[in-house]
């Protein structure tokens, strides 16, 4: 565990701590003025009262994008090693990223190896039992596998599959199979149909879905028709959709989704930058509730980005952005993100909350260790540290912070 010295820790004061290397002071700072300001309207607004939000996390070495590194056998050892890891911080469920087309069985007639469609779906069913043999509530995400960096090396080409669906209609009956496919074999609690617009059209290249608010609504609308058609209505989950606190028109969407019958509003909370885009958390929530929907939070985690390079990069697919992630120093944040988050829960009834980079959970790396590193090689190092700390059972301060808050 790492030995951090609580006493030295200065909240929203504007000191700085001294381990912070001078090329991220500026930004220590910053991220520290934005989620003391959040955190200061939470607990000055909550009651104190608990809710029954599902606290949860990210299956990380399940996610879908590692596509064919997901079938050995080894891979299930880690995937248990982390879930026992989970378990000892107190989750009492887990979230699976399973998005098309990995249970799309015409993508794989399509890559001419038709038979990995049933070795996947294998996979699957197996580690829901898992999962389930756990006694773990389920949450599962379904909206597009990633495109470059972050599918390097899972041996699947979903850009390439993605270029033969040249419109909309055709893209969601392909969404909607592989989601009633995840509803009959791994019937998980909710199913979230996606809660980023922005990020699948960029991945999929389907602009016209962004057209409108109104248009992507009714996309995802046709998926959840789709999936109703397919199974019944009454072997359907919950189906959610959302949006990501950094969209200016999540109103809109949100209105859209409601309008299409959606079960609940899915919210995914990263950057905090400027005086608005943490706080905009709130005012989604307050928007689905006061449509009659309850609200999840699918994935969060701080995002170490400052204003300029909000403005001027796209984080979703900078890796300097997130080899920033692994570095020790910003621990203390990652804490105090959860920690607000987790009192947000309760304040605002939140059915569940999904932190996802908890490989920071486990192990970071110091900066010293890193100078000269590619970014690249930064991330494989703390993965590295996050395998290795699980196999020794060591927690670090933000896995301890997050126990402390859920129970």
């Amino acid at each position: 565990m790492l030995g951090f010295d609580w006493g030295k820790w200065t909240w929203g004061r504007g000191k700085v701590p001294s381990n912070v290397p001078q090329k991220y002071r500026d930004l220590y700072k910053s991220l520290d003025a934005k989620l003391t300001e959040f955190d200061t309207t939470v607990r000055g607004s909550w009651n104190g009262s608990n809710s029954t939000c599902v606290f949860a996390a990210e299956v990380l070495k399940a996610n879908c994008n590692r596509g064919h590194d997901l079938l050995p056998v080894a891979a299930m050892s880690g995937i248990n090693r982390e879930l026992d890891a989970l378990q000892s911080v107190g989750v009492t469920g887990v979230s699976l990223s399973v998005n098309f087309p990995i249970l799309n069985s015409e993508f794989y007639e399509w890559t001419g190896v038709p038979t990995d469609y049933q070795r996947f779906l294998n996979f699957y069913i197996g580690l829901v039992a898992n999962i389930r043999a756990r006694g773990l509530k389920l949450y599962i995400e379904s909206a597009v596998v990633f495109t470059g960096t972050f599918s390097a090396g899972s041996d699947l080409d979903v850009e390439g599959y993605y270029a033969t669906l040249t419109t909309p209609t055709q893209l969601a009956t392909g969404r909607a199979r592989c989601a009633a496919i995840i509803a009959t074999y791994l019937k998980p609690d909710t199913l979230n149909l996606g809660s980023e617009p922005d990020t699948e059209i960029a991945m999929t290249g389907q602009s016209v879905l962004l057209a409108a608010p109104a248009a992507y609504g009714a996309y995802i609308g046709g998926i959840a028709s789709g999936i109703r058609t397919a199974i019944g209505a009454a072997n359907t989950p919950p189906l959610g959709a959302g949006v990501g606190t950094w969209l200016s028109n999540g109103n809109t969407y949100i209105d859209a989704y409601v309008a299409q019958g959606i079960d609940f509003i899915d919210i995914h909370t990263y950057p905090v930058n400027f005086a608005f885009l943490l706080p905009n958390l709130i005012t989604l929530t307050d928007r689905a509730i006061s449509r009659g929907k309850p609200v999840a939070i699918g994935e969060c985690w701080l995002l170490k980005q400052r204003d300029l390079e909000y403005s001027s990069l796209n984080a979703a697919s900078n890796a300097e952005i997130f080899a920033r992630d692994p570095l020790s120093f910003w621990a203390p944040l990652d804490s105090k993100l959860l920690e607000s988050l987790v009192a947000f829960c309760h304040w605002k009834n939140i059915t569940y909350l999904s932190p996802f980079w908890h490989d920071y959970f486990w192990a970071y790396v110091e900066y010293a260790d890193t100078i000269g590193l590619t970014d690249g090689e930064i991330r494989a190092l703390a993965t590295l540290a996050a395998s290795a700390a699980l196999q020794a059972h060591t927690v670090t301060s933000t896995g301890t912070a997050y126990q402390a808050a859920i129970t």
